[in-house]
């Protein structure tokens, strides 16, 4: 309509503003115009007060304190923390008690607890004369009453049997009626009933909300700033509601409720309208004008007037579609709020949906989670509502929890998964998990969490919009920064484990998500890969579109200054801040002209026409206080580069996919690494148990059946056993169904396991840059690794399908990284080994991973060995030593054969013949070795010294324990020691048998003298072997290690004569009897030339004869001296005769060099005075023994007489003549000195 007549607007302001039907109100004569409004609206207002003032004016008040009710600083007692509002309290101290500011002595009263933990607390009220301590809290005395869910009992002046187990996220009600003088509790709005009826009133009791926590336990208080949760009929809230502002805001939310369908009218049928949009605008300003600060300034009123107006104008059983009442009160509130005004109420608003999602107790239904997920999603439909919530970071504060579905109580699940359903009888019958009836129980509780997984999908639809770019940036570009900065964030959690159930909910919301939009990107556009062959290319790491979080080479910033060259070969300049910042800040920047100069001169090729328009576009954009800008250019290798020209043309052109999308599949991966994998090996822990009371109720029965019906007290006996473990049964299997419908079964694990092939691809794509591959984000490592651990264990039950060639190209990824020397971070490499040595200890995987290409092994073997010089020589060690398994002298064993039958564990060979070993991989590694002198070297040094090192400890520690033990007569020895202990024996045997490993498939390295330093090298092995020994074959009670042995204490059970001596035997064996002829004669040689070697310590393990006993009763299974004899099923034969032919040999050796002539004094070394001149150095010619040039060498690179810098050693010939071919020794000095520092 054109012109509104004023008795038309009068009456339509009449019908919305009825003051009329106020009670004592009287309407004025005169027309009313909108200039009148104001003062009409400000009386009826009024009216409306004084209509609630005279309706409430016989209720008593029945309370003392402040408006606001909070903790009360003074007066709370111990150490403890609160927020700033003073409503969340956190114990710091022993039983610290937060009391509140208000109390109440008369009528019905009630508050609520919100548990942050599940710890001991005692909640619920106390009488003004209580005086708590850090041993007393509530109810710890006579006039305070409280409620421990964590024990399930109430305390008053003493404890009974109360109540229910809590659990944290739970809302305990803790009610007082002063009429009855009653105590009643309630959880999650369900009352516990009356707890105490005693309650003492009248005159001088008076009661103050009190809570008493534990250490580390934190609540949150809601005395009635906002509206209760779960509200009791009858009890008022501690903190009494703002009833008048209440009263105006609701009068004005009614009134605008009226107007709003007005607002639709006026578009559809603009003839019918009463007034026009201009009048209803200036009407719904009057409202707003004294609407809009009640919601924002006051909590509980937003929350039950917003709360009332969804509940009434929500279609929810249609929540995907408009719901045009919302649309119009947000479309009002954009155009007519202040700012400020209306960032209030929205954060208000998503506040009390979350705040209701969270708190809400989950039903069988899930009634309530899915009618809370239904309003945000309605919520958010409203383009600039959205946009403005992402903007305030709602994913930080608001919307995180509404992607978790809490487990229901045990009763809940009683109730959803009934008795019948699991059928216990049935169930039992076979395998509990892989019976029909589980399954279907599953299946289930799937389909009811699916309707809330559905909706949660839908609300990242609605982030993921990308057309609405009306007001400003699309949702789903802004969407992305937000994900980037929550995930980034999240990092902080790690650990809590309702977050990481909150953060894998959202995994599983937004990946089918990206996936939809993937299929409609790659069908749209050809150049784009499909999704089941999505990959991240490397230049997303690179150009820093990913997450910026540490990569496996380190910090970015160090990256781009170290590998400059590289980024200019790939077409990207890095403009990087100088380290004065002052200096760079008030430099000039450089012109266009300075700028294409600068990069002709580094393009030698030419610039061409696109580079040249990027160059003066980064110019034009450049903005000194931003981040430094990234220049791409096209083509810019340099005619030389042929090669590098090729892979730098694929890394710029690689564009898999939009960039967007593969910066959502980055934060995927993110959040899988954080949180998702943690959530996703709950189900198999809990299957273990499953299984576990599977066995034993198959036992139970079994022992019934077997037992005489006459027994019938041990009858009785199995019989309550069987039902206490049918009992645990069933209430485990309705948690693991829980878990197992909303996590191994749907689409959940396709979706990891195809999150599982872009990081292979990603890997496999992205080394192939050579050193740029650094770029690549460390949490890939580590999703890459648990991905694969998922995927094999669904695949091991069947959940996925077996896939060979994802094994295979997970194995060549893991033996490619393990030795990638661009990955700095140990506990990354430490991943890599842990993820292959679980497939390694498995025999079936053994020759699949032989089966891998040659090189693959190879970099695999050389990166083991590479590892034994850092921290991880310990997995390096283990890893070969699995190798060599079964294939060592005497080493068919698990645990060692001599000691007693309940500690040993023999393998059964019939079960896996070959576990852990592997000829081909002993062959390789032989390979590398000789051929790779420097690596060989580098090996074997670092070997001997974390032998030695290991040896010394354990042998001090050692005794250390006997000299404690004969001093005190009894066993008093910290159990980390004795851990430590048996560690170190543990890392000498396994050394010990690397040694052996070398000497069958590698001995040139030690016997050809022609490589650099084997002599040295045989010499420091053949030292080390003669020394541990003599150490554990010493006659006498000096000999700690037997004492040891013989002394039955826990922590010791594992160290014993048989490992130790074995792998000694096998080394000499190795050396002397598989050995060639010159092998066999050199390093017989350097054995019998070392002044500390014994043959009747070789003598000893045949013999029969040992050391004498010691203080100590020999408690262990061989109360004889030990022989290898003793053990025929662990020793073989052949065994027994190579090492009797080592004795025989050495015997007749050492007889004979008894009666050659003794060497004259001129060829004696001058340092040790026991061994020939054997070596000379150069340039200064001075000469030495092979042994003093082995030890000197560990310290220092300088000759022992002149102080010269060595360059070379030449081997001393017979006759008196220098080796022709000798040996350049600089550069092998100089890694010996580098590992030697390693080692310090």
């Amino acid at each position: 309509m054109d012109e509104e007549s004023p008795e038309v607007i009068h009456e339509f302001l009449h019908r919305i503003f009825p003051l009329d039907e106020c009670e004592g109100a009287t309407a004025s004569s005169d027309l009313l115009g909108i200039a009148g409004l104001p003062s009409h609206l400000d009386e009826l207002l009024t009216a409306k007060v004084k209509e609630r003032q005279k309706a409430l004016c016989d209720v008593e008040v029945g309370r003392l304190g402040p408006e606001k009710a909070c903790f009360d600083l003074k007066v709370s007692v111990g150490v403890f923390g609160v927020d700033a509002e003073k409503l969340q309290f956190i114990s710091r101290s022993n039983f610290a008690t937060g009391v509140a500011n208000t109390c109440v002595f008369k009528g019905k009263w009630m508050y609520e607890v919100i548990l942050g933990s599940s710890g001991i607390m005692q909640l619920g009220w106390g009488n003004a004369g209580c005086t708590y301590e850090t041993v007393k809290g509530v109810g710890d005395m006579i006039d305070s009453y409280g409620f421990d869910g964590r024990r399930k009992c109430k305390w008053n002046s003493g404890r009974w049997p109360y109540g229910e187990e809590w659990i944290a996220g739970d809302v305990i009600q803790c009610m007082l009626d002063l009429d009855e003088g009653t105590v009643t509790f309630g959880r999650n709005g369900k009352s516990l009933g009356v707890a105490f009826d005693n309650v003492k009133t009248g005159p001088s009791y008076a009661y103050f909300p009190a809570v008493s926590l534990s250490p580390g336990d934190i609540v949150q208080a809601n005395f009635g700033i906002v509206p209760f949760q779960y509200p009791f009929e009858g009890y008022r809230p501690v903190q009494e509601p703002p009833n008048d502002s209440l009263v105006r805001a609701k009068t004005l939310l009614e009134s605008l409720e009226k107007i709003l369908p007005y607002f639709m009218q006026v578009d559809d049928q603009p003839n019918k309208c009463p007034v026009s949009r201009q009048h209803l605008l200036l009407i719904c300003d009057s409202i707003l004008q004294r609407l809009g600060p009640l919601l924002a300034e006051d909590q509980y009123i937003s929350d039950t007037l917003l709360a009332e107006y969804f509940d009434k104008h929500t279609d929810l059983c249609h929540p995907h579609e408009a719901q045009p009442m919302i649309q119009a009160l947000f479309d009002v509130f954009w155009a007519l709020l202040e700012e400020h005004e209306l960032k209030k109420i929205l954060l208000n608003l998503t506040g009390v949906f979350g705040r209701g999602y969270r708190l809400s107790s989950p039903s069988s239904t899930l009634k309530q989670q899915i009618k809370y997920l239904k309003l945000n999603l309605i919520v958010l439909q409203h383009e600039r509502t959205r946009k403005l919530l992402l903007n305030l970071n709602i994913f930080e504060t608001r919307f995180p929890h509404i992607f978790r579905t809490r487990m229901p109580d045990d009763d809940i699940l009683d109730e959803m998964i009934s008795e019948e359903d699991l059928n216990l009888d049935e169930l039992t019958r076979g395998p509990v998990l892989e019976s029909e009836l589980y399954k279907a129980n599953v299946d289930k509780v799937m389909a009811l969490l699916q309707q809330a997984d559905s909706l949660r999908i839908a609300i990242i639809e609605i982030f993921m919009t990308e057309d609405d770019t009306t007001y400003g940036q699309s949702t789903m570009s802004l969407f992305i920064e937000k994900i980037q900065q929550f995930v980034t964030t999240s990092i902080q959690t790690l650990g809590v484990r309702s977050m990481n159930a909150v953060l894998s909910g959202f995994f599983f919301s937004l990946l089918p998500v990206v996936k939809k939009r993937w299929e409609k990107a790659a069908k749209e556009n050809p150049e784009y890969v499909a999704y089941e062959d999505a990959y991240i290319p490397l230049q997303l790491f690179v150009t820093d579109g990913c997450l910026k979080l540490q990569r496996i080479g380190g910090v970015t910033s160090h990256l781009d200054k170290v590998h400059k060259e590289e980024l200019r070969k790939v077409g990207i300049i890095k403009e990087t801040k100088t380290e004065d910042s002052a200096s760079k800040s008030s430099a000039p920047s450089m012109t266009l002209s300075q700028m294409l100069s600068s990069a002709a001169a580094a393009h030698p090729g030419g610039l061409t026409l696109e580079q040249i328009s990027n160059i003066a576009a980064a110019i034009e954009t450049e903005q000194p206080e931003t981040p430094p800008s990234i220049i791409q250019s096209v083509n810019s290798s340099s005619p030389d580069d042929s090669q590098s020209a090729a892979i730098d043309s694929n890394l710029k052109c690689e564009e898999p996919m939009r960039k967007d999308l593969m910066q959502l599949v980055d934060a995927m991966v993110m959040l899988y690494s954080i949180s998702t994998h943690k959530v996703m090996q709950d189900p198999f822990a809990m299957q273990l148990l499953i299984k576990e009371y599977e066995t034993n109720i198959t036992s139970t029965k079994e022992k019934l059946t077997k037992c005489s019906e006459e027994l019938t007290e041990v009858r009785s006996v199995l019989e309550r056993t069987n039902a206490v473990f049918l009992k645990r049964l069933s209430e485990h299997l309705r948690k693991l169904i829980w878990i197992d419908a909303g996590s191994l079964r749907g689409q959940k694990p396709e979706c990891i396991n195809w999150l599982n092939g872009v990081l292979l691809r990603t890997f496999e794509k992205g080394m192939c840059y050579d050193k740029l591959f650094a770029y690549l984000p460390e949490f890939y490592v580590t999703s890459v690794c648990q991905a694969d651990d998922f995927v094999f264990r669904c695949q091991e039950q069947k959940v996925l399908p077996a896939n060979e060639d994802g094994l295979r190209r997970f194995l060549t990824l893991m033996c490619t990284l393990i030795g990638d020397k661009r990955i700095i971070n140990q506990m990354i490499r430490e991943q890599i080994f842990e993820s292959l040595a679980f497939y390694l200890k498995k025999s079936k995987y053994i020759p699949v991973i032989e089966s891998l290409p040659e090189d693959v092994r190879a970099k695999f073997l050389s990166g083991v060995l590479d590892l034994h010089e850092s921290q991880m020589w310990g997995y390096s060690s283990s890893l070969l030593v699995k190798f060599w398994k079964k294939s060592g002298f005497a080493f068919r064993y698990d645990k060692s054969p001599g000691l007693k039958e309940d500690v040993s564990k023999k393998l059964d060979e019939d079960k896996d013949k070959n576990e852990g070993s592997s000829v081909v991989f002993q062959q390789q590694l032989g390979e590398i070795l000789r051929q790779n002198d420097k690596l060989a070297l580098q090996f074997l040094h670092s070997v001997l010294n974390k032998l030695n090192t290991v040896f010394s400890e354990f042998i001090g520690m050692l005794q250390q324990f006997v000299h404690a033990l004969k001093e005190s007569g009894k066993v008093s020895i910290d159990v980390r020691e004795i851990s430590l202990c048996s560690t170190c024996y543990t890392h000498t045997v396994g050394l010990l048998r690397v040694l052996e490993l070398v000497c069958h498939t590698a001995p040139e390295i030690l016997t050809d003298w022609s490589k650099p330093l084997a002599e040295s090298m045989l010499c420091r092995v053949l030292q080390s072997v003669i020394q541990i020994l003599a150490r554990i074959t010493i006659k006498g009670s000096v000999n700690v290690f037997d004492e040891i042995c013989k002394l039955d204490y826990p922590g010791f059970s594992d160290i014993d004569h048989f490992p130790i001596m074995a792998a000694i035997a096998g080394i000499i064996v190795q050396l002397i009897v598989t050995g060639t002829d010159l092998s066999k004669e050199r390093a017989t040689t350097v054995l019998l030339q070392d002044q500390g070697f014994n043959l009747s310590s070789l003598e000893f393990m045949l013999s029969g004869e040992g050391p004498p006993g010691g203080i100590f009763q020999r408690k262990k299974q061989a109360d004889a001296d030990f022989s290898f004899k003793k053990y025929p099923d662990d020793v073989t034969v052949e065994e027994i005769q190579q090492l009797e032919e080592v004795i025989k040999y050495l015997r007749g050796k050492q007889l004979q060099m008894q009666r050659q002539p003794s060497l004259k004094e001129e060829d004696l070394c001058t340092i040790c005075y026991a061994s020939q001149v054997t070596k000379r150095f150069y340039p200064c010619k001075h000469v030495s023994c092979g042994k003093c040039i082995t030890q000197h060498l560990l310290n220092s690179l300088q000759c022992f007489f002149c102080k010269e810098k060595i360059i070379r050693i030449e081997s001393i010939h017979p006759d008196g003549g220098d080796q022709s071919d000798a040996i350049g020794v600089e550069s092998l000095l100089a890694e010996l000195e580098k590992g030697n520092a390693k080692d310090d």
